[in-house]
């Protein structure tokens, strides 16, 4: 009988210490959670911003005309502001992202790799010899990459913009005039 209620207490502890464990995790899933919204909602307009820039700039790149831009030689220097847009978005900021589903994390990283290259080869393309002075073969093609990867960071960008309004709007939801001026106030 000793022995029957000795494996029972080893069992019921088991049980216990598994419970315990697993409510550490969700506890610590649970915190990660609100932490990542609550960068979600720091990030959420740096991450409009930039979004809207590298499609702009996106844009400039497939319309390029060698005929009207070929002569001007700061071509491509706009490229450069959006790799200061990058700095706001911290690697720490990245992995606090990490609970946020849909590999926002991943795709935040993946845009911003994107935009630094982008911005490595505009500087390395225009420091080997002025825009001016290239092969209208040699901008062209350099365009066409350009609006090529400029359309990859916006493809992740979107998808991360809109990971990160979800998980803003959980963290930090819009006030409400009654929020804002008390139950008194009068919405007519």
């Amino acid at each position: 009988m000793w022995d029957a209620l000795s494996a029972v207490g080893t069992l019921l502890a088991v049980i216990v210490a598994l419970g315990l464990a697993l409510l550490s995790e969700f506890q610590r899933r649970k915190e990660n959670t609100k932490r990542a919204g609550l960068v979600a909602s720091r990030l959420l307009e740096s991450v409009i911003l930039l979004a809207e820039e590298v499609r702009h700039k996106m844009a400039a790149f497939a319309f390029y005309d060698d005929g009207r831009d070929s002569n001007n030689d700061g071509f491509a220097d706009e490229v450069l502001t959006l790799r200061r847009l990058t700095e706001a978005i911290s690697l720490e900021s990245i992995y606090a992202l990490e609970p946020l589903p849909r590999n926002c994390a991943s795709r935040l990283a993946m845009a911003l790799g994107i935009i630094d290259a982008l911005g490595r080869e505009v500087e390395y393309a225009k420091a080997l010899q002025p825009w001016t002075q290239r092969s209208p073969e040699w901008r062209k093609h350099y365009t066409t990459r350009w609006m090529s990867l400029s359309s990859s960071a916006a493809d992740y960008l979107h998808m991360v913009r809109s990971e990160l309004e979800l998980a803003a709007g959980a963290a930090a939801p819009r006030p409400s005039a009654e929020d804002i001026h008390g139950p008194w106030h009068d919405d007519s």
